[in-house]
């Protein structure tokens, strides 16, 4: 995704600063979670599935929006 149109907005460049971050988080999974505290797992937990929801919010909102612009 490096369309000139998203780097040229603040908007679009916080998108890609977004999506770069959480893959780069992807990729350190095992090394994110062998740091969390046994006594935080539970928090984490709970943080990582409301991003899971946020994140699917977005999709779906991106998904009517291209619905919308397609050719019937």
């Amino acid at each position: 995704m490096q369309g000139p149109l998203l780097r040229l907005s603040d908007a679009g460049r916080l998108l890609l600063r977004m999506l770069d971050l959480q893959v780069g988080g992807l990729r350190q999974w095992e090394r994110i979670v062998a740091a969390i505290p046994p006594y935080r797992v539970e928090t984490a937990d709970a943080a990582a599935a409301q991003c899971a929801q946020d994140w699917q919010e977005l999709s779906d909102e991106l998904r009517r929006r291209a619905s919308a612009h397609t050719p019937a």
